[in-house]
């Protein structure tokens, strides 16, 4: 008790100054600056927790809680994503904060449920994960069907009046769209469904249901922004996973007068422009593509960018024939004379119109091209066209083509004859074998009147001048390909004196290498880009181009080489692919599996000793065995692969031949090569896999 008196008169007795001299820290009373600063520093959960300790902190923290998580916003196409952009747009402090918005292409498909490959995808969710992705399906088509997500688009937009950036993106990978966008609402659809929309559908490449929804979210959002009267667009354009899932000039090009209009107000002041094209979909007329009707929709699409100052344009193809008509329609409808930076990416064009296109850059500073292949003439004159750029700064040209060839700015390295030659061996050759068994060389005697020089005296000792450094030879070599024999296809030159001093080496030492239908794929892929020189779509009716890729492979291990160039028929040699149905000979039975292989279920004479014939291919075996010797072409009873038409559907059943006839399986490999020339292209019949509007 004393001494809780003695504490207490102690206290008491404290002067009343001292509490004034150490005042208590005061979170709320620290200069706005020190709190903004802690809240850019603090991640989701934090700063929230500091936005609700009081409306002070609140207050001084929102700029950089908004800024961080509200400048760039992704939605998808669902009733709960579009009320989020409509809150945003609907609050006066947040929607001056949101700068770009990313509509994402997610699409809730019905194939996802009933899965056609017989439930072996990954996905296999529980009774209530599939009825909570059934409501997502359904919400979906109703938005679509009512017009109430164009509605919604519509009236967000008139009230956000801060939008520089409107893009559409084509699954974004972990929910994030360009700039770390985050896409609302995915992480819960992946916790309720145990599946993220961003996933590709399981779709029938003939019902085309992911490219028809891709062509009406773009058609609601152009028709939204056209209908909102927005006209602060600096950056518009597309971000595409997959280039097969770019804007075709048959249904996406194709806009409303109405909307076309609204679309010139709203990009009057666009800057930036970022396209994906898909070339196999074009406008046709009697069975033919109608050369017209596509450039005159290509130009009332550009016509609404006419009077823009573009800056920077991306453009992104699919490597197909028209690419190349595309991409000039498009180039010659723009105003290119403010345009610093080009790249152009995956286009089939002739040298001459590349040279037009480049001729109208009088302001470029920063030009790339990348798997762009010259379907007429050389790069000789593109090259001197590039040289003729007086403010070109930063020049990139990757894995570029001539005719499906590759193509090399630099002399290529002549490899050593010699090089590999001790790798072969002797089989007399003992590395353990003693050296002393060599005969002893004979004792050299030095000429008559030779005298060993003078040793150097000590005084006379001189220091020569180091030799000064090689300059080290640059070989233009891809990331990942240092060290390999091919030179000059990844160009980089930065700054005026490397574009003088390369540009010339490159016309003089441009040579072409091998063709790029070879089965030596050696270069690296754009994400959803076709091996070069396919064209695209091929392999049979409605197959993928994967197949297609498969199939030249097949053909140059067995001897079928190269698919058949464009509009002509199958190769005098049987090859592997391109059956529709499939019979055996020898009283065997057929089969007609897939779409793309000929496989004959029987067989003709029995096979060699040791080996075991599969049927893919007349005369070609895989063989399985131990016997190290070359086989012979064995007529076995197997499908041929072969071109033209389609046959009809032919049901699998017995058939009867000779033992070394076969039943012949007429397929079709759907060719979209590169034509020579765009009237060429444009005066032939249509594909087997071209898609008709």
């Amino acid at each position: 008790m004393a001494t809780t008196a003695e504490t207490q008169g102690t206290k008491s007795t404290a002067p009343e100054g001292d509490k004034d001299a150490m005042p208590q820290p005061h979170l709320d009373k620290l200069p706005e600056e020190l709190v903004s600063n802690i809240a850019h520093r603090l991640d989701y959960d934090d700063i929230t927790s500091l936005r609700l300790v009081c409306r002070t902190l609140e207050a001084r923290s929102f700029h950089d809680f908004a800024t961080e998580y509200f400048s760039a916003k992704g939605f998808i196409i669902s009733t709960e994503s579009l009320k989020v952009l409509c809150a945003i747009a609907n609050n006066k402090r947040l929607r001056r904060y949101l700068h770009s918005i990313y509509i994402v292409t997610a699409l809730f498909s019905d194939s996802a449920l009933n899965c056609p490959s017989g439930c072996r995808c990954s996905w296999k969710p529980a009774v209530r994960q599939a009825e909570t992705y059934r409501t997502y399906i359904n919400d979906q088509k109703q938005l679509k069907d009512t017009g109430e997500d164009k509605r919604m688009l519509a009236e967000a937009f008139q009230q956000l009046t801060k939008v520089t950036g409107l893009f559409i993106a084509d699954r974004p990978h972990h929910g994030e769209c360009i700039e770390g966008a985050m896409t609302y609402g995915i992480q819960k659809i992946g916790r309720r469904t145990a599946r993220s929309p961003l996933h590709s559908p399981n779709i029938d490449k003939k019902n085309k249901e992911y490219s028809r929804w891709c062509a009406h979210v773009w058609k609601i959002l152009c028709q939204s922004v056209s209908e909102s009267g927005m006209s602060t667009i600096t950056r518009f354009g597309t971000y595409t996973d997959k280039a097969p899932d770019g804007l075709s000039v048959s249904h996406e090009f194709k806009l409303g007068p109405k909307t076309i209009i609204g679309m010139t107000k709203a990009l009057q002041n666009l800057k930036s422009l970022k396209l994906s094209v898909r070339g196999n979909s074009l406008i046709q007329k009697d069975g033919r593509r109608d050369a017209q009707a596509n450039l005159a929709v290509i130009s009332k699409l550009a016509g609404t960018m006419r009077a823009a100052p573009l800056e920077d344009v991306t453009l992104s193809y699919d490597m197909t024939p028209a690419s190349g008509f595309i991409h000039l329609a498009l180039m010659r409808s723009l105003d290119l004379s403010k345009l610093t930076k080009l790249s152009v990416d995956g286009v089939y064009m002739a040298a001459s119109s590349l040279v037009t296109v480049l001729s109208a850059l009088t302001s470029i500073v920063d030009l790339q091209l990348s798997w762009t292949n010259l379907t007429k003439g050389n790069w000789v004159p593109v090259l001197q066209a590039i040289q003729k750029l007086e403010d070109l700064q930063h020049l990139h040209l990757m894995w570029l083509q001539e005719a499906g060839r590759k193509v090399y700015f630099l002399a290529q390295r002549d490899t050593d004859p010699d090089e590999g030659w001790f790798d072969d061996g002797d089989a007399d050759f003992d590395a353990n074998e003693d050296d002393e068994e060599d005969e002893d060389l004979p004792d050299l005697e030095p000429a008559p009147g030779y005298e060993p020089p003078a040793a150097a005296k000590a005084e006379s000792f001189r220091v020569d001048a180091p030799l000064a450094p090689k300059e080290e030879e640059e070989d233009f070599e891809a990331p990942g390909y240092e060290g390999q024999l091919e030179r000059g296809y990844y160009i980089c030159l930065k700054g005026s004196d490397q574009l003088a001093k390369y540009l010339p080496i490159f016309i003089k030492e441009y040579n072409l290498g091998e063709n790029l239908d070879h089965d030596d794929h050696d270069l690296p892929l754009p994400p959803g880009m076709p091996f070069p020189g396919m064209g695209g779509l091929g392999g049979g009716p409605g197959a993928a181009a994967g197949q297609a890729a498969l199939n030249a492979v097949m053909n140059s291990i067995f001897g079928g080489g190269p698919p058949p160039p464009h509009g002509t028929g199958p190769p005098p040699v049987p090859s592997y692919g391109g059956g529709g149905a499939a019979g055996a000979g020898g009283g065997g039975h057929a089969h007609g599996h897939g779409s793309n292989h000929g496989a004959g279920g029987g067989h003709g004479p029995p096979p060699l000793p040791g080996f075991v014939t599969m049927g893919d291919g007349p005369g070609y075996q895989m063989t399985m065995g131990s016997m190290a010797m070359p086989m012979p072409p064995f007529p076995a009873g197997n499908g041929a692969g072969a071109g033209g038409p389609p046959p009809p559907p032919q049901p699998a059943g017995l058939a009867n031949g000779g033992a070394n006839a076969g039943a012949a399986a007429a397929g079709a490999q759907a060719d979209a090569g590169a034509a020579d020339d765009f009237d060429t292209y444009f005066d032939t019949e249509l594909e087997d896999g071209e898609e008709v509007s």
